[in-house]
């Protein structure tokens, strides 16, 4: 799971500037939904949680293959990094991975997002997100 959220951030990183930004910015909005859906369930080991969470990494997925489908080939296209991303992030943080992996994930990929967006654009994105 590390290993390709690397392997796919790596190739990304390559890609211009603006294909990144583009990249970064629908990551983040997915990632401050994700975490919106899953702040309005009830604790950690809840039910309701774990449905969500499921709920959010099979979107991911169908996210990824329909940009397979549509003829990604490669992590170099950006519909399929950024599905690849974020389904990296929704799996991390389920902690299916363990608790090291899924910190590991999330500090590369948001801290890439991070380092290619402003602060005050990831407010903006975050503060779009409907409670």
């Amino acid at each position: 799971m590390v290993a390709e959220a690397e392997r796919t951030l790596r190739t990304v990183i390559q890609l211009p500037s603006e294909v990144q930004r583009a990249i970064a910015s629908d990551v983040a909005r997915s990632v401050f939904q994700a975490i919106r859906e899953i702040e309005k369930t009830p604790g950690p080991s809840s039910i309701q949680r774990d449905r969500v969470i499921k709920a959010q990494i099979a979107k991911a997925v169908t996210k990824r293959h329909q940009a397979i489908e549509n003829g990604a080939t490669s992590d170099e296209d950006p519909n399929w990094s950024t599905a690849a991303l974020i389904e990296s992030w929704l799996v991390a943080n389920s902690g299916v991975a363990g608790r090291e992996a899924g910190k590991h994930i999330t500090e590369l990929i948001l801290g890439w997002a991070g380092s290619v967006l402003s602060e005050a654009e990831l407010s903006e994105i975050e503060d779009a997100i409907t409670p």
